[in-house]
């Protein structure tokens, strides 16, 4: 379906989202930073798409342990919202918990709980990350736990 949508049209970008992020759960990087890269080559500059592309691009960085770099699609894709997605806070507190620096991650998760309460209680945070991966999970758990002893 994927390459049914880009041989009708190569510069679909939510196939090409769609596409780099399998190849990501294949570890073909690769062939994944080639979609992202081709995905925002073919989005509009300050559209939705190109947001979506670098809040997916994002993900897929912090995945392979460049949190550096998945910070920055994460604050391009918060610039071309306009606003404050609901994302910018738990996505900056699970990023600075991997890199070490609990207290900026607490800050954030605290933000995260007080803008939106499913974060703070266990139910409504286990919800949050169901379809998470295993280590995101295991890392946001983790996270939450200091912060609920706080």
């Amino acid at each position: 379906m994927i390459q049914a949508a880009l041989q009708k049209n190569p510069r679909n970008v939510s196939a090409l989202v769609h596409r780099a992020h399998l190849y990501g759960e294949m570890g073909d990087r690769e062939r994944e930073l080639r979609d992202y890269d081709a995905a925002l080559g073919a989005s509009e500059p300050a559209s939705p798409q190109r947001r979506h592309v670098h809040w997916s691009r994002g993900w897929s960085r912090y995945d392979q342990g460049d949190i550096e770099g998945a910070l920055s699609d994460w604050a391009e894709a918060e610039r071309l919202h306009g606003g404050r997605p609901a994302w910018v806070t738990y996505t900056r507190a699970l990023a600075y918990w991997t890199v070490g620096d609990h207290a900026t991650a607490l800050h954030w998760y605290a933000l995260a709980a007080s803008g939106y309460p499913e974060w703070g209680t266990d139910e409504g945070m286990e919800q949050r990350i169901r379809y998470w991966s295993k280590p995101q999970q295991a890392r946001m758990r983790a996270l939450y736990a200091h912060w609920k002893a706080g």
